[in-house]
């Protein structure tokens, strides 16, 4: 079950967002057993719902009384990381500063009709996608990783070693080309001859050499790897943020 949670201040809206849902969630496939299974006006009753009941999806608007979208998910990526945060709102200018909170995409309250659907179809995918592993022979055993817990894999001789949130440095056997071509589809893009990163773990790019990861870690980017990376680096934001 996907657990979609609506919050917003405003009774019409949110009876918008919610016809809008319970419409889009009957021609998603099978596969997205969906649920609304809460509606709040404010970020405390988010807050107190969650405590006690997961919310995987989150239609979030950004102008509330007393916590703000913005504030609310800070507080949300700082404890509860693996929600899926869609912004809702009426004012397209916030979309620049949204960025600083992670959110998996920003629709416009004026063209609900046309963005809910697709950011709620992409975000199900998301969900059922971050609970994907990648099974590594480690020196000292199997290890089952979740893809969205790695940061990137380096190749170090005849070793890769993947940098994770979770299990820190694992050393394995095997070769970079191969790993990459394996992971691709699921947004890991290489980008140096010892290195291939997971994309939604990339923090900042600095100018076109340097890219940083979500643990800070600094990565060369290789020149005859540029053009690859620039693409799926954009085609993966795209995705995030389309229809600005």
């Amino acid at each position: 079950m996907i657990n979609i949670a609506i919050c917003d201040d405003q009774a019409e809206h949110m009876k918008k967002l919610r016809d809008l849902i319970e419409t889009a969630c009957k021609t998603l496939p099978a596969r997205f057993d969906c649920n609304i299974c809460g509606e709040f006006g404010s970020a405390g009753e988010v807050a107190a719902f969650i405590a006690a009941e997961p919310i995987n999806i989150l239609f979030l608007d950004i102008e509330l009384k007393g916590e703000n979208g913005f504030e609310l998910a800070a507080r949300l990526n700082e404890n509860y990381p693996d929600i899926i945060i869609i912004f809702v709102s009426s004012y397209e200018n916030y979309v620049f500063r949204a960025f600083e909170y992670e959110p998996f995409r920003f629709i416009r309250k004026s063209t609900l009709e046309e963005e809910l659907a697709p950011a709620l179809y992409a975000a199900c995918e998301k969900h059922l996608r971050s609970g994907k592993t990648f099974i590594l022979d480690s020196v000292n055993g199997r290890i089952k990783l979740r893809q969205k817990d790695i940061y990137y894999f380096e190749s170090e001789r005849n070793y890769l070693i993947a940098h994770t949130a979770g299990n820190g440095a694992v050393r394995s056997r095997g070769t970079l080309s191969r790993l990459a071509e394996e992971l691709k589809a699921d947004d890991f893009c290489r980008i140096h001859n010892a290195f291939v990163i997971n994309l939604a773990n990339v923090k900042r790019i600095e100018g076109v050499a340097c890219v940083v990861m979500k643990d800070d870690t600094g990565l060369p980017v290789g020149a005859k790897y540029r053009g690859a990376f620039k693409s799926a680096y954009m085609e993966f934001t795209n995705r995030r943020f389309a229809k600005c």
